[in-house]
């Protein structure tokens, strides 16, 4: 499903992604699809905001998963670039 989205994007031999990245993007996106079917019938439409704190909320838990796996340097290798441009952003945008 993935491949759908950055294709629309992207022609196909210009996509150089990881499974890793892919699976970032699928997560991240879920995250975005739900917030929008959520707030479908809301006045406001759903914002960067609002992605970034569930997404930042749900990334404890996955952190959880990877540790009970005994796996946590894989999910600094999955998350560490979205955590680092997180890290970037001015106050105003992280919080609520």
């Amino acid at each position: 499903m993935v491949d759908w989205y950055v294709t629309a994007v992207m022609p196909p031999d210009e996509i150089n992604i990881t499974n890793t990245q892919t699976n970032v993007i699928a997560f991240t996106s879920l995250i975005a699809r739900r917030k929008i079917l959520l707030l479908w019938k809301s006045p406001l439409p759903p914002s960067f905001k609002m992605w970034l704190s569930d997404t930042m909320s749900l990334l404890k838990l996955e952190k959880i998963k990877f540790t009970l796996r005994g796996s946590s340097d894989k999910f600094y290798a999955h998350w560490r670039p979205l955590i680092s441009y997180v890290d970037r952003l001015p106050p105003d945008m992280v919080l609520l």
